[in-house]
């Protein structure tokens, strides 16, 4: 075969290989139903597949160690599910009747400052700056706190769709795993066979970490609240876990329910004082101990590139693609860092 031909071979290589990636990340990323359980199936998998690997090494059956993992993880999500949902159904009835209590105090309080800063300085407040946000935000609110429990019961269609799909998964990812090289060029194989470990390990490890972290966050808030004798304790938890996915404005935005409710229920005192201080220690230690130690150092991105990759990330796929906007984003600097040395350094 002379040089010319294997030339053409190999470009024939590279347009097969980049379309075949391409169009299945283009089919999966268009049909969003089966994109989220899809990308929750493959963390999943990431996460598990290691204990899956040690315990095909200690001679279980792979059928054995597979449904072992499956139905362990589905005890897991379910047994927590079937209790908490009901919690937060009670509790999440009257929700809706502290909202118009704490716009009352927050108005109150507002024009209180706006009055005394026109009096001390020439500065003039618009007097509908707030009551325009209020307007905007509190509808939010209310939609998000009073749906929870209908997301979580939308939950429950994936608890069958993502065990599934983790089964086949950790059966037949390295069946897969060898298709997908079997078709890469060999100009890049070396390439994108270390690409696409680095790009697992990220993800799984970020994963992990992030969900150890949102959970701690959401035990601490949830445990102090529950001391203290604040209503809706439980669902002002798992918010502040949920947001937690967010940089940046999610300690704020997990802190405000908590905050407006018993605004609402026990005016400025001291049990407001005391859910304020329990709102900003519990963030204090997941930003200066618990953020450090478990998710930092998985990912090294600049700040902006993090608000953006969540922003897309909402844009596209709402809260899971906030959840996996980070790790994605962490392989594509990977990969463009990998082309780079590629095409410049070498």
């Amino acid at each position: 075969m002379n040089s010319r031909s294997l030339r053409n071979q190999n470009i024939l290589r590279y347009i097969f290989f980049f379309t075949v990636i391409i169009s299945t990340l283009v089919i999966i990323v268009s049909i969003p139903r089966i994109t989220v359980p899809l990308a929750l199936s493959y963390i999943l998998y990431l996460i598990t597949s290691p204990i899956y690997e040690k315990m095909i090494g200690a001679k279980i059956p792979k059928i054995v160690a597979n449904l072992s993992i499956v139905f362990g993880l589905i005890f897991i999500i379910v047994s927590p599910l079937s209790k908490i949902i009901p919690l937060i159904e009670n509790q999440s009835q009257n929700f809706d009747i502290y909202l118009p209590k704490a716009e009352f105090y927050i108005k109150k309080y507002y024009f209180m400052a706006k009055d005394v800063i026109e009096t001390k300085t020439v500065y003039k407040i618009p007097r509908n700056f707030l009551p325009d946000i209020l307007n905007a935000s509190k509808g939010y609110i209310k939609e998000v706190v009073l749906e929870l429990p209908k997301i979580l019961g939308n939950l429950l269609e994936w608890v069958f769709i993502i065990p599934l799909l983790l089964f086949f998964m950790l059966k037949d990812g390295n069946s897969f795993k060898r298709l997908i090289l079997k078709i890469t060029p060999n100009s890049i194989f070396e390439k994108f066979y270390a690409v696409g470990h680095q790009f697992n390990k990220k993800l799984g490890g970020y994963m992990m970490a992030k969900f150890f972290e949102a959970s701690l966050l959401g035990l601490m808030i949830s445990s102090a609240l529950t001391i203290v004798g604040v209503d809706f304790a439980l669902i002002l938890g798992l918010i502040a876990a949920l947001t937690n996915i967010i940089p940046y404005v999610g300690p704020v935005l997990g802190s405000v329910p908590g905050i407006l409710i018993v605004l609402a229920k026990y005016g400025p005192g001291n049990m407001f004082y005391a859910v304020f201080i329990i709102y900003l220690v519990a963030n204090v230690i997941d930003l200066a101990i618990i953020f450090p130690i478990l998710v930092s150092k998985i990912v090294d991105l600049h700040p902006v590139i993090v608000v953006l990759s969540v922003i897309l990330g909402s844009q596209y796929f709402g809260l899971v693609g906030m959840v996996i906007s980070i790790p994605c984003a962490a392989a594509g600097k990977l990969i463009a860092e990998e082309l780079f040395e590629e095409f410049y350094l070498t």
